[in-house]
C-alpha cells in the first residue's frame, strides 16, 4: 500500500499538496518542497511540464487513486514518475479538485473558484449517521418528508430502524437537521474530521482499505447498507464512525451553491471513492439508495 512505499511525513506532505481548500494547501511549489525535504529523504522533481490550466472537474473525477499514482514504478501520470514528485503537478491537481480554473505555482492560490474553502476547525460532527429511526419520528411528527420508496430504500422496511436513512435530497436532509438545532457540516468540516485533521487519506489512517473498515464492495458484494457503527475499525481518532461507506452523506455548501456527497457507499468498488478528499458533485434534488448525511452543531 502507499504506506510502505513512503514516509508518513511524506505521505503528510503529499496530501497537503492535494487539499481542496487554499488555507490548507501549500502555497507555491517551494513550500512543497520545503515540506517534502523537512518529511524525509528522496529526489524532487520541478523538471516535469507544468499545465497552463489545471485539468477540468471531469478529469480529476477520471483520475487514478493515489495508490496508482504515487506508488514508486507504477506512476499513471507526467506529475508523479518513477518515485520522482513533481510540486507544480500536484498543486494543479488540487487546485483542479477545488475548481480553481488557474493553479499559480509559486504564489497563492486563489481563495475562489467552485470551492473556495477555508478550514473553520474541527467541526462538531455526530457520531454516526441519522438512521432510519430518527427520521422516521421527523416525518410523524410533521417536519420531515417522506423518503423516496424502492428497491434499497431503508424508510419503512423492518429491520432497518438502526440503519442509515436514504434515499433522501439535499432539502430533506438539511430540513432534518435544522429541526434537531443542527445544521448540515460543510465540505471543509466533513473533510477535516474525515482525514483527522488533514493527517491520515482515510479516516482509520493511511492503511489500504478492507472490508473490517466500512460497508462497501470490498469483494464485489453490494447487499445494500448496515446498522451505523457496525465497522469500529474504520472510525476517525474522535470516534466518528461510518465516514467512509454505508452511505455518501450530504453536506453543506462552502458558500459557492455547488451541493455534493462525501465518503462513499455500500455499492462502493473503488477505494479511492473512500478517500477523505473523494467528493462528489451531484443536483440537490438526488434521492438515491446511497445517499444519506448526519448532522453537525
Amino acid at each position: 500500500d502507499v504506506a510502505s512505499d513512503f514516509a508518513p511525513g511524506v505521505l503528510h506532505a503529499i496530501q497537503r499538496a492535494l487539499r481542496t481548500e487554499p488555507g490548507l494547501r501549500f502555497n507555491s511549489c517551494e513550500e512543497f518542497i520545503s515540506g517534502l525535504r523537512a518529511a524525509g529523504p528522496g529526489p524532487v522533481s520541478r523538471d516535469i511540464p507544468v499545465p497552463t490550466r489545471a485539468p477540468s472537474s471531469s478529469a480529476a473525477s477520471r483520475a487514478p487513486s493515489l495508490q496508482s499514482t504515487l506508488r514508486p514504478g507504477t506512476a499513471k501520470w507526467p506529475w508523479a514518475v518513477a518515485g520522482l514528485v513533481s510540486c507544480a503537478g500536484l498543486l494543479a491537481l488540487g487546485l483542479a479538485r477545488a475548481g480553481d480554473s488557474q493553479p499559480r505555482v509559486g504564489g497563492a492560490a486563489s481563495a475562489q473558484g467552485s470551492a473556495g474553502r477555508a478550514s473553520t476547525g474541527w467541526a462538531r460532527l455526530d457520531k454516526t449517521e441519522v438512521t432510519v429511526e430518527d427520521y422516521t419520528e421527523c416525518v410523524l411528527q410533521g417536519g420531515c418528508t417522506v423518503p423516496r420508496s424502492g428497491d434499497r430504500c431503508n424508510y419503512g422496511q423492518p429491520g432497518k430502524d438502526k440503519h442509515p436513512i436514504n434515499c433522501v435530497d439535499w432539502f430533506q436532509a438539511n430540513t432534518f437537521c435544522q429541526l434537531q438545532g443542527k445544521r448540515l457540516p460543510t465540505a471543509a468540516e466533513w473533510e477535516d474530521a474525515a482525514s483527522n485533521g488533514g493527517t491520515t487519506l482515510y479516516p482509520w489512517g493511511n492503511d489500504t482499505p478492507t472490508a473490517d473498515h466500512a460497508r462497501w464492495a470490498a469483494r464485489g458484494s453490494r447487499g445494500g447498507t448496515a446498522e451505523v457503527g457496525s465497522y469500529p475499525d474504520g472510525a476517525t481518532k474522535a470516534g466518528l464512525q461510518d465516514m467512509a461507506g454505508n452511505v455518501f452523506e450530504w453536506v453543506e455548501s462552502d458558500g459557492n451553491g455547488v451541493r455534493e456527497v462525501r465518503g462513499g457507499s455500500w455499492f462502493t468498488g473503488n477505494p479511492s471513492m473512500l478517500l477523505a478528499t473523494y467528493r462528489l458533485v451531484l443536483s440537490m434534488y438526488q434521492r438515491e439508495t446511497t445517499y444519506g448525511f448526519r448532522c453537525a452543531r
